[in-house]
Order: structure tokens, then sequence, then C-alpha cells
């Protein structure tokens, strides 16, 4: 479900970049709120009876930062050099002088706050999920021993009603990204990850409820729901945000892989998911810059890039950020327990 929604959002940008279709893929950027959901139930499920027994918060902290950061920063590189390279999107988003401040706090997963220009992560524009789902990681680890399951769902309550009624004033949910915006983006990935948290927690209630999907059918569902092609006054946005995605991590917790091609297809979506996310922007952008005049040529180099963006998520995974994560989880984790 990662890998699918990590598609929508790449489609979304290529269409905001000028090289698909006006009404396609409009409605990409609501993946954003599955992967909060799906982030919420993955961190319970791996880490709700490690957390103050064999991992402290800090370690666990530590652990999230170096999961996030060699992607966020090779995406945050390939962002500058779009930049100073080509007069693309990110060059309208700030000027070269500015670019080292917003350069060194991005590659910190910190967002921009000052200066020119709107976006927060104006390097790499997607960076500012991340940044919200580092918080949100942090935050469940440090309030851990207080999230009782009458606050979890007090918490999920409260935030899904203030979410839904942001969503409702603004006509749409994507908000959160811009300068002026840390409230509506806390209040964003406040809801959709404990919602996640909340699934995991009554999993084994839910499973005797929910009947079993076939894995092709989740995935098929959750691509057309991120694929809608229609606004709707943000009516759709709530529905999407609040319901449907939670009720989509729910069908797939309950899927049935198969075997064979099935679990090597739900695997390749999986792998791809993170860095596909990470690095997909500045390569878009970069290539609008080169877009022919025609319409068609346009589409043609938009099913390009799309296509060289997935191939290459891949190999930046294998060849740059597992050996990276790996060095520092060496250094990092050693210098944590020396501290300790």
């Amino acid at each position: 479900m990662r890998g699918v929604a990590a598609l929508a959002v790449t489609l979304h940008h290529i269409r905001q970049a000028g090289l698909a279709p006006k009404g396609m893929f409009i409605s990409g950027y609501l993946a954003v709120d599955l992967f909060f959901v799906l982030s919420g139930f993955v961190i319970a499920h791996a880490y709700d009876t490690r957390i103050g027994r064999s991992i402290t918060p800090a370690h666990f902290i530590i652990m999230r930062f170096i999961r996030f950061w060699p992607l966020i920063f090779l995406g945050v590189c390939f962002g500058a050099l779009q930049i100073i390279l080509f007069d693309g999107p990110l060059s309208k988003e700030i000027g070269d002088t500015a670019l080292p401040i917003a350069f060194s706090l991005n590659s910190l997963i910190l967002p921009y706050l000052y200066g020119e220009g709107n976006r927060m992560f104006p390097t790499n524009p997607p960076e500012w999920s991340l940044f919200y789902e580092l918080i949100i990681n942090s935050l469940y680890a440090v309030l851990f021993r207080w999230i009782s399951p009458r606050v979890l769902l007090v918490l999920v309550a409260i935030s899904g009603l203030g979410l839904a009624i942001t969503i409702a004033h603004y006509h749409a949910a994507g908000f959160g990204w811009a300068k002026g915006e840390l409230s509506l983006g806390m209040i964003r990935v406040t809801f959709s990850f404990f919602a996640g948290v909340l699934i995991r927690r009554h999993l084994q209630v839910l499973s005797n409820i929910v009947p079993k999907w076939p894995m092709y059918s989740v995935l098929a569902l959750t691509f057309l729901v991120l694929l809608f092609p229609f606004r709707l006054s943000g009516l759709y946005d709530i529905l999407v945000v609040i319901v449907v995605s939670p009720l989509l991590v729910v069908a797939g917790s309950q899927s049935i892989e198969g075997e064979g091609n099935g679990i090597r297809v739900a695997k390749w979506l999986g792998d791809i998911s993170y860095p596909l996310y990470a690095i997909h922007a500045p390569v878009i952008f970069a290539a609008s810059t080169l877009a022919p005049a025609s319409s068609i040529g346009k589409w043609l180099l938009g099913l390009a890039v799309f296509l060289f963006a997935v191939s290459l998520s891949p190999m930046m995974q294998r060849f740059f950020d597992i050996p990276t994560r790996a060095a520092l989880s060496r250094l990092l984790m050693l210098q944590s327990a020396r501290a300790s």
C-alpha cells in the first residue's frame, strides 16, 4: 500500500509539473494521509511492546532519524542541483543566496521558516510530510507511557474532528507544507498517525469482523481512491482522510497476499515506496524544464520521467540508503550507548 501511495504522489507531482493532463491525478496528495495511517500502524506493530523496555525513547528517535535521513539528504542534494542548474519550479521558490541556509536546514530534516518562498522544504518539497512523521514518531515514544486506550481514543476523536473542520474550512486537505501551516500539519498527522496506532491495537477484534480481501483488490481500490478525478469542496478529502484511509489500512491488514508473484509484487512496491517518495520531485521538476511545446510531447516526457523515477528508486535504496543507514547505525547507536 505504501508503494501504491508513492506512485500516486509521483503522478500527482507530474501533473503539477505540467507533464500530464490537467484533470488527472488531482487527488494524489491524499496519499500523504494514508502514509501517516500506515506509519502509525507499523510503528505500533513494531514498537508497542518494546518502547520503555528493550528500547528507550531516545534510542527509538535515533533509529527513526537513521531510517529517514539518507534518502532525505539525497533528495535535498538532487533538489539543490535542480535549483542551481535548471530554471525550474524549485528555482522559483528560492534564490541562490538563500539556498545554502535552506539546504543546511532541509538536510537535517528541519524546515526553512524564514526568508523567501512559501515552502518549508524548498530543496525537496515532499520532505514536509517526513518532517511531521518524525515529529509524531518522537512524540509517540516520549509520551508512550501516558497513551492509554482511553487517551488514544480521545486523541483520535478530537484530532479527527479538528481535522475535518480544518479541511472543510480550506475546502481541501492539502495543507501543512507551507510556512505558517505548522499547526495545520500537526493536526493532519496527529489524527492519521494515531488512527493507525488505534487500528493496530484493536487488530485482533477487527480481524474477527473485517472480511479478508485479495491483496490485488485492496491495492487497486487504494489506487482508485487516490486518483479520484474530481474536487468536491473538501467533502471527498474529509471522507478519504477520516474514513477511507483508515479503512484501507484495516483491509490491507486482513488481505490475502497469495503466493509467488503476489508476494514479489508486494515486496517490490514496499521496497520502492520510500526511495521513490524521497527523490522523485527534483527529478520531475528538472525534467519539466525540458518539456516540448506540444501537449502530447509533455505527456510522453511525463511518462518517461515516471518510469525513470520508479526504476531509479530501488537502485538508490540498494546502493545508497541501505549501506548509509548501516554506517549511521554503527556510529550513532554506538555513541548513544556510550552516552547512556
